[in-house]
């Protein structure tokens, strides 16, 4: 089971619940604007760091950086996340989302992985309420995710796919 707290409003952590591993969430009914759709152009290749050590919060940025994205120096939010031996559709869409960038979290069923949640500042159009989600296992990084909380929100891949 997962638990964690955090002093936000009701919508904001259904939001991110949905956005980390769409484990309590309704990913299936986000709509991804228009907004959505304009990202950094010069990240069109696959993700690949599997083979990457990511240990430290310089890492982080740097490989969320590689991708186009600008985020805040220090995470919002460093989190233990459990992947359900079961999965569910709302799972399943996720984890899609997942496999579009080269990761695939049914490797990690049972097991509990850290989410690390990042302010990011250069989305077009939308510079407050945009977050990236990267999910670690054993300084790997397994999967990840760019959401926008305000709104209907929206969720796609850290490439902007």
């Amino acid at each position: 089971m997962l638990t964690f707290s955090v002093r936000v409003n009701r919508k904001r952590i259904v939001i991110c619940a949905v956005a980390a591993c769409a484990l309590l969430g309704g990913i299936a009914s986000l709509n991804m604007s228009e907004d959505a759709k304009a990202v950094p152009t010069q990240v069109t290749a696959e993700i690949n760091v599997k083979k990457n050590k990511i240990e430290t919060n310089d890492n982080r940025l740097r490989f969320l950086q590689s991708l186009g994205w600008e985020a805040e120096s220090e995470p919002l939010e460093i989190t233990d996340i459990l992947i359900p031996k079961e999965t569910n559709e709302v799972y399943e869409s996720y984890n899609e989302i997942q496999k579009q960038q080269g990761f695939d979290l049914n490797k990690y069923k049972g097991k509990t992985l850290k989410r690390y949640t990042y302010k990011i500042n250069n989305y077009p159009n939308m510079p407050d309420t945009v977050q990236a989600h990267l999910i670690i296992y054993k300084n790997k990084i397994v999967g990840g995710d760019i959401c926008g909380i305000e709104g209907e929100g929206f969720i796609h891949g850290l490439n902007g796919s």
